[in-house]
């Protein structure tokens, strides 16, 4: 239950510095300061991942490896694809200023 609300609050806070880097990139904030941002939303995305792959590997003992295998791929996938289309999002949007 405690990972449950644990991830619940850092997707709250991922939320959260969304809308902040949104905010800033509307305002036309300095690359710089959007870039520190950026920062510290990945840092909050790997919080939620680790916490995910973490859930998976307590549950490891009741998959086959081969699920544990597909899960644990489709983690890693899901956190690259969430980090790399955040940055391109903001690089798209500041070609654009």
């Amino acid at each position: 239950m405690a990972d449950v609300k644990s991830l619940e609050q850092i997707e709250g806070q991922i939320k959260e510095q969304m809308d902040r880097i949104y905010k800033l990139l509307d305002e036309k904030k300095d690359a710089e300061f959007i870039k520190m941002e950026y920062k510290r939303v990945v840092e909050l995305i790997s919080q939620k991942y680790l916490i995910l792959q973490d859930n998976l590997n307590k549950q490891k003992s009741g998959l086959s490896e081969q699920d544990f295998n597909e899960q644990s791929d489709n983690i890693k996938a899901q956190y690259k694809e969430d980090v790399i289309g955040i940055a391109v999002a903001i690089d798209d949007t500041l070609a654009k200023q």
